[in-house]
């Protein structure tokens, strides 16, 4: 099996690549002078809320308060259910644990979720979510097979999402990263 690490170098950027048999199955972009905060965690107070937007903000202790609208707040695995408004929700003062998934733009402050995913290199940890997924990319039989291998991990404390890259592993690879 050939391993080979690409590595770019640009203007404010670098890029680290790892392919095995030419697939890429790690990537990595860092920016100089402002890291990424995205898939950070961390523990918030809800600031504001704005039932006309049906967000919140929460204030993180990264320099500015995070938007988190209702799709974000809503529990893990009840993403598209539930409540229709913010504040059936959270409510100003409410501690929440939220994730980044997008970084600030210009005057406003990062994005957040409350559905936490911890990726690794073939599951996704998705605690509070008692489900099983796999990729879509992945055929139907192999699909099938790392469901079986990966259900025994998935309980009702969190589950996970088996990720493209674990077509073709065997039961110990995905049991050491299920830890």
């Amino acid at each position: 099996m050939s391993t080979e690490l690409l590595i770019e170098v640009a203007a404010g950027e670098v890029r680290a690549a790892v392919l095995r048999e030419g697939a890429v199955v790690d990537l990595v972009i860092e920016r100089r002078g402002r890291p990424s905060l995205v898939g950070n965690i961390y523990l918030g107070r809800v600031q504001r809320v704005l039932p006309g937007m049906n967000a919140a903000f929460v204030e993180a202790g990264i320099g500015r308060a995070g938007f988190l609208d209702i799709d974000g707040a809503r529990p893990a695995g009840r993403a598209s259910e539930g409540a229709a408004r913010i504040g059936d929700l959270v409510a100003e003062g409410d501690a929440v644990l939220v994730q980044v998934v997008r970084d600030p733009v210009g005057r406003k402050g990062v994005e957040f979720t409350c559905s936490i995913a911890l990726p690794g290199r073939l599951l996704v940890l998705t605690p509070g979510e008692p489900r099983l997924v796999v990729s879509r990319q992945i055929e139907e039989a192999e699909a099938g097979r790392l469901a079986a291998l990966a259900q025994p991990f998935a309980d009702d404390q969190g589950g996970f999402i088996v990720r493209t890259a674990a077509a073709g592993v065997e039961a110990q690879a995905l049991a050491a990263e299920a830890g």
